[in-house]
């Protein structure tokens, strides 16, 4: 007869020996698993495929470089970043100011254009009705500056323009220096700010500051051509108005029309 202390101590080798299988079996699993997730998010490159999505839902994306410079920004409104410069965001006051949309970076990380779009409505406007603005831009920067050419749309329900812009902009001051007297204007001293304000008036008045200069599109029901000096004062003006008469305008530096077709 088999001694039942011996049974019960071969019992317990066999559960251990079991326990001891499952427990490799357990970690090879999770091995697995693990493996197969990075695989998941290893680059196109590594794994020599690509994802496929039918659907997704998402608040922001941020395309880069293979370095990781950022290149493209598509976000919703509160995520949309403020002013990016040499890969870092600057606060101005812009983020969470607009819509949804996207921003262009150059390979210095500075944003160089953009397409946004925005519109919000409030009650108690003009005779008890709702109030709205709306607006859309799509902008193409100069190399470390701001927009030179864009397309806007804006509109409050009263007044409406849209059209296009080109701007002529300075090669300094840099958008360095400009986020620089920025920063002064909102946390310097009272004196920083009256210096600040005088050294940009006189340089808009030597024209150092550049100037928009073309403007095609429909201002509110005329549509019309502005060609405008270094100064950007209006010297000539084509326009159709909404009563669908025509006519070309030439103005002095002083915004005096001194020649005008057909005359009046």
């Amino acid at each position: 007869m088999t001694d039942p202390i011996h049974a019960l101590e071969q019992r317990i080798a066999a559960l251990e020996g079991r326990i001891t299988r499952v427990r490799i079996a357990s970690a090879c699993l999770a091995g697995l698993a693990i493996a197969a997730g990075l695989a998941a998010f290893q680059s196109p490159d590594d794994q020599n495929t690509k994802q496929r999505f039918t659907e997704i839902d998402v608040e922001r994306i941020n395309i880069v470089e293979p370095d990781g410079t950022l290149a493209l920004v598509i976000a919703n409104k509160p995520r949309l970043p403020d002013v990016i410069v040499g890969g870092v965001e600057h606060d101005t006051g812009r983020q969470g100011s607009r819509g949804p949309g996207m921003l262009f970076f150059n390979h210095k990380g500075d944003e160089s254009g953009g397409l946004t779009y925005s519109s919000f409505e409030r009650e108690g406007g003009a005779e008890g009705g709702t109030d709205y603005q709306a607006g859309a831009h799509f902008s193409f920067d100069q190399y470390q500056n701001d927009q030179v050419v864009f397309l806007s749309y804006a509109d409050d329900g009263r007044s409406r323009r849209s059209g296009l812009y080109v701007v002529d902009r300075p090669t300094n001051p840099s958008i360095h220096e400009i986020l620089e007297m920025r920063r002064l204007m909102s946390e310097g001293t009272e004196e920083d700010r009256a210096r600040i304000q005088n050294e940009l008036r006189e340089a808009q008045a030597r024209g150092e500051l550049g100037a928009q200069r073309v403007f095609v599109g429909s201002d509110a029901g005329n549509a019309m051509v502005r060609l405008r000096d270094t100064l950007g004062r209006d010297r000539i003006r084509m326009s159709v108005n909404a009563d669908n008469i025509a006519c070309i305008e030439f103005l002095d530096e002083k915004g005096d029309v001194v020649e005008r077709i057909p005359e009046k």
